[in-house]
């Protein structure tokens, strides 16, 4: 059964700004990572997925979810990211 790496996310970003969250697991054989988001997959790779914004959008936000999935099992973690847009002066 893979075994997931915690994240460290902020969970709250600013519109425009780069945003890079990674998701990693481990586990016997390797686990294939992947970033899904409304049924479709963001990114994914061997141990872990990158999910990167080079500028943020508030179309962006919402529920993604981790998983990990190896012949023993799989793994999820949920994770909702929101976007905050700069009021305006």
């Amino acid at each position: 059964m893979p075994e997931m790496r915690p994240l460290s996310i902020n969970g709250s970003y600013t519109e425009g700004s780069s945003v890079n969250i990674t998701c990693s697991a481990t586990g016997k054989p390797e686990p294939e990572v992947s970033w899904i988001r409304n049924g479709q997959t963001k990114s994914s790779g061997r141990s872990t997925a990158y999910l990167n914004f080079n500028q943020i959008k508030r179309t962006d936000d919402g529920l993604y979810t981790c998983i990990a999935n190896n012949s023993a099992g799989k793994k999820s973690h949920k994770e909702i990211l929101v976007v905050r847009c700069e009021s305006e002066l």
